[in-house]
């Protein structure tokens, strides 16, 4: 199950996620894809596509929410854990540069923790050329040599709708899903991983 939602820039998950942005828009380096884990307390992670980590103090704060609003639209959640994992994906190409893909057509389950998850992506700010999410039905294993085979059954333009709202996709961790290649502009996205019944 995917879902897209449109939400109003005064929603608390994405009033909260856009003050973080602000107070940690300092360690981004323009003209590449910025991959960085977000927690609460500094602590170093053994995972070579994360560039830094950024901290965010009331980051669990925030679950609860994402929670309540995966459940209103159909997502099971898990709640006998705390469990979850936040990570914080920044571009901006000037000049008509491109990103290069750094991410392969992948499944969120078992990822970033080890359980079955929804997924949770908040398109906070999103300006772009590319960059949509797109999202294929594979029913066997990836090959790194196969993913021209793929075609996908759902693409989602993750660029603002409007000046005063923002995307966010819910979707279930099992389906296979990649962003496509940003062009010329910049995309920021934050995705949050909970455990799903």
């Amino acid at each position: 199950m995917i879902k897209e939602l449109e939400l109003f820039m005064t929603d608390p998950i994405v009033a909260h996620f856009k003050d973080m942005f602000e107070m940690n828009k300092h360690v981004l380096t323009p003209n590449k894809l910025n991959n960085l884990y977000i927690q609460e307390k500094s602590r170093s992670y053994l995972c070579g596509w994360v560039d830094d980590n950024i901290i965010d103090e009331n980051l669990s704060s925030m679950i609860p929410h994402i929670r309540e609003l995966m459940k209103q639209n159909g997502f099971e959640t898990d709640d006998s854990t705390n469990t979850f994992a936040s990570e914080f994906h920044y571009s901006y190409i000037s000049d008509n540069g491109i990103i290069p893909d750094t991410f392969t057509i992948h499944q969120d389950d078992y990822s970033s923790i080890e359980y079955e998850v929804n997924t949770f992506i908040l398109y906070l700010d999103v300006k772009c050329s590319g960059g949509e999410l797109v999202f294929y039905n594979i029913n066997q294993e990836v090959t790194c040599c196969m993913f021209d085979e793929y075609e996908p059954f759902c693409t989602i333009d993750t660029n603002n709708p409007t000046e005063i709202s923002c995307k966010a996709v819910i979707f279930d961790g099992s389906i296979y899903h990649k962003p496509n290649t940003i062009v010329n502009g910049h995309r920021l996205s934050i995705v949050v991983t909970i455990p799903r019944k």
